[in-house]
């Protein structure tokens, strides 16, 4: 077993690593930096992704697969898993109001996924989001709203990102003239901005007062 040969780990852990920086996130000519997730007592950590991050995955499961899996039968099954699993993904991104017709074979979709993905993997892999696709609490919820793309949250988790990323990276070096660092004001600021325009309260806003100008 892997666990008990650390030279095998690590090789897997390296070759793991390529995959994500050089397929997944980059390529030979401009890998990423993502590294291997470990905890201080050298198990593995929890893999967080930012949405397009993990849609990259998705989409090329089978290197990972090919990578991490050593039997081919057992390959075999994880490919046909994904499969099922990426034609139920694509089947929610229709952007069209589902018609009962539509529901009716997205949920046989998602039936073939939970039956495999159970044989596969066992209860024990059952997450809250596979529960909601095998329950048939996304049928429930397609019949209420005929649409679940207006609910998405995506865009609010690029935003997240954005943040993040001015939050870990902006620094003190070089000092400043101003006295206040304040790290949340400015993000306050950029938040309240992008609202303002997004709601189109900012139009109306500049609007009234180039009205008002010119009267």
């Amino acid at each position: 077993m892997l666990e008990e040969n650390h030279g095998a780990t690590e090789d897997l852990m390296v070759a793991v690593e390529v995959i994500f920086n050089e397929k997944f996130f980059g390529s030979p000519g401009s890998p990423s930096n993502w590294k291997f997730p470990l905890e201080s007592d050298g198990t593995m950590g929890e893999i967080k992704l930012f949405n397009w991050r993990a849609r990259r995955v998705i989409e090329e499961i089978d290197s990972l697969i090919d990578c991490c899996i050593p039997a081919d039968a057992e390959k075999a099954q994880w490919k046909d898993v994904f499969t099922s699993y990426k034609a139920v993904i694509k089947a929610l991104q229709q952007r069209e109001d589902f018609t009962d017709p539509n529901i009716r074979e997205f949920q046989m979709k998602a039936d073939t996924f939970f039956r495999k993905w159970v044989r596969l993997v066992g209860y024990d892999g059952i997450t809250n989001y596979v529960h909601m696709l095998g329950a048939g609490h996304i049928r429930y919820y397609l019949k209420m709203w005929r649409n679940l793309t207006r609910f998405s949250n995506q865009g609010w988790e690029s935003y997240n990102q954005m943040v993040a990323s001015f939050w870990h990276h902006r620094t003190t070096k070089g000092g400043s003239k101003y006295n206040n660092r304040s790290k949340i004001a400015p993000i306050a600021r950029w938040l309240l901005r992008m609202m303002m325009w997004k709601t189109g309260e900012a139009d109306h806003f500049f609007f009234a007062k180039t009205s008002s100008k010119k009267k």
